[in-house]
């Protein structure tokens, strides 16, 4: 099947009287066919950006200013995608002071080396107040080797840091316990064969330290 336009023009005499009539027909099946295309792939792009579980972003190298914010940005931050994009906030504001020179080494490091990803943690305020952990994934688009901006994804890795923590927290106050119950404890691995013990293991039992058994 194709997709045709009509363009028609009347045809008169000298008196100005309609006495024909000129129609002429157009194939434009592809150009239909490729803006259904379009709207297909933007529908999608779309549908993905509404779905995204993080923050799509395209920003500024040196000044940390958006061009572009997509995603869960208000559920993160408190602040929405049009914040940034104003230039009322810009995303390193928001980093913990702590873990700002790890950002911007981060930053300098996709500046410098065009193939370079960066992958990396820190903290950000929330507009609350709070603060949450955050996994940013970014590289920079270039053109003929210029630099146009930075493109990543950032993630909420809040639970998997306080989870990490709890565990850290339990595993040092059996620690504590053991060593003042003047107990040892190992653990055998029946798929590696491995034993992992406490700390304490060797000195209390009288064994020559090492670092693992088998």
């Amino acid at each position: 099947d194709h997709i045709v336009e009509a363009n028609a023009a009347p045809i008169h005499d000298h008196e100005g009287n309609i006495i024909a009539g000129i129609v002429v027909f157009h194939d434009i099946s592809e150009r239909i066919h490729a803006l259904e295309a379009l709207r297909h792939s933007e529908w999608k792009h779309r549908l993905f950006l509404k779905n995204f579980i993080g923050v799509a972003y395209q920003a500024v190298p040196c000044t940390s200013e958006a061009l572009l914010m997509y995603g869960t940005v208000e559920e993160l931050t408190g602040y929405t995608p049009e914040d940034f994009r104003r230039g009322d906030l810009r995303w390193d504001q928001l980093v913990h002071e702590d873990d700002l020179a790890q950002f911007e080494e981060e930053v300098g490091k996709l500046i410098e080396m065009p193939d370079y990803v960066a992958n990396g943690e820190y903290r950000i305020r929330t507009r609350t107040g709070e603060w949450k952990w955050v996994r940013d994934i970014g590289l920079t688009i270039r053109n003929n080797g210029q630099i146009e901006f930075i493109q990543g994804a950032i993630y909420d890795i809040t639970e998997q840091k306080r989870a990490e923590q709890a565990l850290k927290l339990s595993e040092e106050r059996l620690r504590l316990c053991t060593q003042l119950a003047g107990v040892a404890v190992w653990e055998y691995d029946g798929e590696t064969g491995q034993i992992a013990r406490s700390d304490n293991h060797d000195s209390l039992y009288g064994l020559p330290l090492q670092e693992e058994w088998s």
